[in-house]
């Protein structure tokens, strides 16, 4: 779609939500029941055009954190990267870069909130973004959260590296991959920081799942990237050395409890601008159930290969 076609349908859509708002407040659908149910399908495939207009996101960004603080940057978008917009924030005296993105999935209506807890619990470990907003959208959009996270310093996608991830990192995200549910990591969605330590800035998830061969497939799965070289090289024994670190490290146990208070709060204070975190209650529950299952399983396995 190119961009006249697409400038074209955004503005159709703001006339349709414009008169659509005309039609309510007078009630048209109250008499002529008839229309509604044919106009609401077209209204809603239309304002689906909206959920990436930049003016319409930016002014969600505006309505949270106030307009004089801001500052579109168009040019800075991340390269090959789900984050389509990024906005400088400026405030006591300091400012910050932050990209942003839609919260959506593919096999359902609504976002995907499960999407929000892996962000919540990437910042507690420190693998993450470590600044965040989710950002309910326009009226119009209501099934939207955008997710703006502070740009990481120094930060390089595994796809410009100069060389493969080193040995524990790799270990680290592939473990992180089982644990969370993510689908296979691509190389523009995590790298490493200026410090030279893993970082996740972007993920897709699968559909939640409890693996009873989690710990099998986390010894001897094979990502076969060339950013994921030492992970591939990395033997199942030397894995399992790296995961037991890691866990003991992130404290993963303790850390989802603390991520599920996060979202929490995060609902309390969102529930009113985006109904549908109400409803997505029960698929949150079973993915932080999956974590944990998840982190127990693999424990469990490999405290059984260590007594043996």
């Amino acid at each position: 779609m190119d961009t006249e076609t697409l400038d074209e349908k955004r503005n159709i859509a703001r006339k349709l939500h414009a008169l659509k708002e005309t039609l309510d407040s007078s009630k048209f659908f109250d008499v002529y029941i008839t229309f509604d149910g044919d106009t609401t399908k077209q209204y809603t495939e239309w304002i689906r055009c909206l959920k990436y207009d930049p003016i319409v996101i930016m002014d969600s960004v505006k309505r949270l954190l106030g307009s004089l603080h801001l500052k579109y940057v168009p040019e800075k978008k991340q390269r090959n990267s789900n984050f389509g917009l990024v906005f400088d924030y400026s405030h006591d005296g300091t400012t910050e870069s932050y990209y942003l993105k839609a919260n959506e999935t593919n096999w359902v209506t609504n976002p995907d909130a499960r999407e929000l807890i892996v962000y919540l619990l990437l910042q507690r470990i420190g693998i993450g973004p470590s600044k965040y907003y989710f950002i309910p959208g326009d009226a119009k959009l209501e099934t939207v959260i955008y997710i703006a996270t502070l740009k990481v310093p120094g930060f390089t996608m595994a796809k410009d590296l100069d060389n493969p991830l080193e040995e524990v990192a790799a270990v680290e995200l592939h473990l992180l991959a089982i644990i969370l549910n993510l689908i296979d990591p691509n190389t523009s969605d995590y790298g490493l920081d200026i410090h030279g330590s893993l970082t996740i800035v972007d993920f897709s998830l699968t559909k939640t799942y409890k693996d009873s061969a989690c710990a099998m497939y986390f010894k001897e799965h094979v990502r076969r990237q060339p950013a994921l070289v030492n992970l591939d090289k990395c033997p199942g024994w030397k894995r399992v050395m790296i995961g037991k670190e890691a866990m003991k490290r992130w404290n993963l146990e303790k850390v989802i409890e603390q991520t599920e208070e996060d979202f929490l709060k995060i609902k309390e204070e969102l529930n009113k601008e985006v109904e549908f975190l109400d409803r997505a209650s029960c698929g949150i529950k079973d993915h932080l159930e999956s974590i944990k299952w998840n982190v127990q399983k693999l424990i469990s396995d490999w405290d059984e290969d260590s007594s043996q």
